[in-house]
């Protein structure tokens, strides 16, 4: 009986929320949001570390580094990037 009476509670409230929600429009960005947005994100000069061929097999890179004669960059970490746990 307490579980019909929880549910039937419950029922009414999600409609009578559901009867007082006001139908919502779209939110309407900021003229200078487009001025902002460019302004923040990231320019193409910063982001010239997307050209690197990155390897990620120590063996492979190690070889084309030895073919280059060029010196080996490794990045090795233990943990979350950001130290979150």
């Amino acid at each position: 009986m307490k579980t019909v009476i929880c549910v039937g509670l419950w029922l009414s409230l999600c409609i009578e929320c559901w009867a007082q929600t006001p139908s919502r429009r779209p939110l309407e960005l900021p003229a200078e949001f487009a001025a902002i947005r460019d302004t923040i994100a990231p320019q193409p000069e910063e982001e010239l570390w997307k050209k690197i061929p990155w390897k990620t097999s120590l063996l492979e890179a190690r070889q084309v580094a030895a073919k280059q004669g060029k010196p080996l960059f490794v990045w090795s970490m233990d943990g979350h990037p950001l130290c979150l746990g």
